[in-house]
């Protein structure tokens, strides 16, 4: 590596290194946002820029600092409470690995990638663990007003509804309409997908969240109109029927 590009090399390892899903063959260089496989561990490459710490700086929320799990040595962004590969609170004593600040949100990168994987393998105690600390951070960002990527976003609405689904519990698939009122936005088609699915009961208490959506959105002009109407199609008619009964 040098101050301009990340290299990484397969040294005939027993299982070999993937790179974006293809085996690494000779010398390959790394790039922002790949995605590399070391065995059962996977990384996310990402770019850092390092700056001069100053003291503005120590009054804004910096997401690049990681430390190592002492348990299982893999790194994460010292504002998780535990590892979340294996939920240890124990640190390694050279606590932080990068002093560089990102306008990425490291942890909730990483909370996507663990629920996801929780998620594809049906270990839905897991998902709701994991997807109680990717509330807090999603909450923490909103209220402060720093953006948040809408794909992180929705792949957490997918995992909560997904999650409301499964358990027959309508308060993640509420938590979800009432982030997405917040951020005048509509959830993603998947999620509400699995709301339209839920018992009559719990879509029916579903209703006061998905009206404010609704409302918030349609104050926006253009698309927002659109999508406000796709609410509508996904899970308005299953709600007024409800309503009628």
């Amino acid at each position: 590596m040098d101050d301009e590009r990340a290299t990484i090399e397969d040294l005939s390892s027993r299982n070999g290194l993937l790179l974006n899903g293809r085996p690494v063959r000779g010398v390959a260089q790394l790039e922002d946002g790949d995605r590399l496989r070391l065995g059962v561990q996977e990384l996310l490459i990402s770019k850092i820029h390092k700056v001069a710490r100053t003291r503005a700086d120590s009054k804004q929320r910096i997401t690049g600092f990681l430390c190592h799990c002492a348990a299982c040595g893999v790194p994460y962004p010292t504002d998780l409470v535990e590892c979340p590969h294996c939920g240890s609170t124990e640190r390694a004593d050279d606590d932080t690995l990068s002093d560089a600040k990102s306008d990425r949100n490291w942890s909730l990168e990483l909370l996507v990638e663990v629920v996801k994987k929780a998620k594809g393998l049906g270990r839905w105690d897991d998902v709701d663990r994991i997807l109680l600390r990717a509330r807090a951070n999603v909450e923490r960002h909103v209220v402060g007003g720093h953006p948040l990527e809408s794909r992180l976003l929705d792949e957490i609405a997918e995992a909560a509804s997904g999650l409301s689904l499964v358990s027959s519990d309508p308060e993640w698939a509420r938590w979800v309409l009432t982030l997405y009122e917040e951020l005048a936005r509509v959830p993603p088609s998947s999620a509400l997908d699995q709301m339209a699915n839920l018992p009559a009961q719990h879509r029916a208490t579903l209703l006061e969240p998905a009206n404010r959506v609704l409302d918030k959105v349609r104050a926006r002009s253009g698309d927002g109109a659109e999508r406000a109407d796709e609410l509508v199609r996904a899970v308005g008619p299953t709600l007024l029927a409800v309503q009628g009964a």
